[in-house]
């Protein structure tokens, strides 16, 4: 039986039901070939959480449509990921849910899961191309409750001109990232490193590769700790990372403060920085400035021992059934055949990710080609924030950026705490059943 809907959504019926955030609609149209796999028409609505991903999905619908004729599709695209749960929650209590809805795993799949508004997929053949360690971010209390769709791996662009220019090799841990700061410095590249100190998703990408690369290897349960009150968000080990992140800051523009991502990312193509650290995802607004510049991007190198590097990759959206569907059927058919190898390279391509289907391994963009061994291999390590409660990785966003303006370390972490013991009180349910099978 479906649980009760929670508080939140009656809240959001009354406030929000009337409208939703504007969005990128699409609809794909019916393929040519005649296969009813349906008795009857039915159409799907398919909620993306990015615009970049609409066109891969169109692909992927126009040949799934050759075998399913009858399947139609609503596509609707809501980027940003606060627009986008506003959108989805409103929808959820308007009794308009979409069928199939692609947003982040983790928390969020955990509390729509618990809030009885997902279709259990456990054990279903849609999973057939997905590696068992992919589900964890998707799984609640032993159940399944979302496709892996793509994989976001975290790392530094580097400028491979200027690396070949002055004949440097890429960093392969902290001391080496100082150092090759300081010999682009004596080269005339006054500020090697490139931070985008305007946005937050930006500045707080040092903290991402931080927790996931050298936090997360020396204690994996770190966050359990966190909500057990054994470990702290204003604890030494939090410390360390902003005080590492102060040393890196001496190679980075004061002029930072104002830059957005889209400069940040100019400057990365015109040479005036050397290194920039973010998402594989970042690439396409990169190739959108320099579509021809050499780049190479690296995994992280915040750790002490070369050895000791692990490249931080993990699952980041996955593809949601609503429990309300009229056609769980046809959902689950268009799941399965959307993670097939086929499929998975079309949306690798078109969307410009790193798809979880097995059997897709060619990387979209030769700056990735270096990637490739990291992602084939072993020395890997998950998103460390995805398994937070729902709220408390904007937190981090805000105090990073605080930090970075100037606010004392004590101040912000002190922050970063309160907020965390804020929601841990407001989402108990969450603290009770965070790591239960």
């Amino acid at each position: 039986m479906r649980k009760l809907v929670p508080i939140w959504l009656c809240l959001l019926m009354m406030l929000t039901a009337c409208s939703s955030p504007s969005t990128t609609d699409s609809i794909a149209e019916p393929g040519k070939t005649s296969s009813p796999a349906t008795a009857a028409n039915v159409t799907l609505k398919l909620m993306l959480n990015s615009a970049d991903d609409v066109p891969a999905f169109n692909k992927i619908i126009e040949e799934f449509q050759k075998t399913n004729p009858t399947v139609k599709f609503e596509v609707n695209a809501v980027p940003g990921t606060d627009t986008f749960i506003t959108a989805l929650k409103a929808k959820y209590s308007s009794g308009d849910a979409p069928d199939l809805y692609s947003f982040q795993v983790g928390a969020r799949t955990g509390e729509f899961a618990n809030a009885g508004l997902l279709l259990d997929i456990t054990d279903t053949p849609l999973l057939a191309n997905i590696k068992k360690d992919d589900l964890k971010l998707v799984t609640y209390k032993g159940k399944v409750y979302a496709a892996p769709l793509n994989a976001q791996a975290t790392g530094i662009y580097l400028n491979q001109e200027i690396f070949d220019k002055y004949s440097l090799k890429a960093p392969e841990n902290f001391n080496e990232l100082l150092d090759v700061n300081k010999a682009l410095r004596e080269k005339g590249i006054k500020f090697p490193m490139i931070v985008a100190g305007k946005d937050v998703n930006h500045v707080s990408q040092f903290d991402f590769q931080y927790l996931a690369t050298v936090v997360v290897p020396s204690d994996p349960d770190y966050y359990k700790k966190m909500l057990k009150g054994d470990l702290h968000f204003n604890s030494p080990l939090i410390r360390t990372m902003f005080e590492r992140y102060g040393m890196l800051k001496e190679y980075v523009s004061p002029d930072a403060l104002g830059v957005d991502a889209d400069e940040a990312v100019k400057r990365l193509i015109k040479g005036e920085g050397a290194m920039l650290m973010n998402l594989n995802g970042l690439l396409s607004t990169i190739r959108r400035y320099g579509p021809d510049t050499k780049l190479t991007m690296v995994p992280s190198v915040l750790q002490d021992k070369t050895e000791d590097r692990i490249l931080n990759v993990g699952v980041t959206t996955g593809l949601h059934i609503s429990s309300s569907s009229k056609y769980p059927e046809e959902a689950k058919k268009f799941i399965q055949f959307a993670l097939t190898p086929a499929m998975g390279n079309i949306y690798s391509k078109e969307a410009k990710q790193f798809s979880t289907v097995v059997g897709v391994t060619e990387a979209y963009d030769d700056a990735l080609k270096s990637m490739l061994p990291w992602l084939n291999g072993n020395k890997k390590s998950p998103h460390a924030d995805l398994v937070w409660i729902p709220g408390i990785k904007d937190v981090m966003k805000e105090v990073t950026q605080k930090w970075f303006l100037g606010e004392p370390i004590d101040s912000v972490l002190n922050q970063w705490e309160e907020q965390h013991q804020r929601l841990m009180k407001a989402n108990p349910t969450f603290v009770e059943n965070f790591g239960k099978e």
